[in-house]
């Protein structure tokens, strides 16, 4: 089964030159808790709180001077829109880490996983297995 299946395709996103204020404004107003950073449509690097908390708040650094290239994760791992569930689950599970951008094969973000999205992928089948052996 393919990951395109089950991404959310509505990207939050943030410019390397947006400010920490910008980029936690966006977060607050979306309910997100991290936006994947862009240049030119494709995925560069990715902002979450815990960057903010650690590397800005924590520093007492200002979120108005601070830009998010600053901060961000710039080591970014994806997965391809055609990858299967089970390879984006094995690479987020290698990575630690709770959310992956989705990128076509031209590199241009197109969605992205969230661990929350693997978790109601397995709950789907679970419940069709329940109703197979009855449950």
């Amino acid at each position: 089964m393919k990951i395109k299946n089950w991404m959310n395709k509505n990207v939050k996103t943030a410019k390397k030159t947006d400010t920490i204020l910008d980029a936690t404004k966006e977060m607050k107003d979306n309910f997100v808790s991290d936006l994947v950073v862009v240049d030119n449509g494709s995925p560069i690097g990715m902002i979450t709180e815990r960057d903010i908390v650690y590397k800005v708040v924590a520093m007492e650094k200002s979120s108005v001077e601070t830009k998010v290239e600053d901060v961000m994760t710039k080591t970014l791992i994806t997965a391809n829109i055609n990858d299967s569930v089970t390879e984006v689950s094995r690479r987020m599970g290698l990575a630690k880490i709770k959310q992956i951008p989705i990128v076509d094969g031209n590199n241009s973000l197109v969605g992205i996983v969230t661990s929350t999205d693997l978790i109601r992928v397995v709950s789907h089948f679970q419940k069709n297995m329940d109703a197979i052996i009855g449950k």
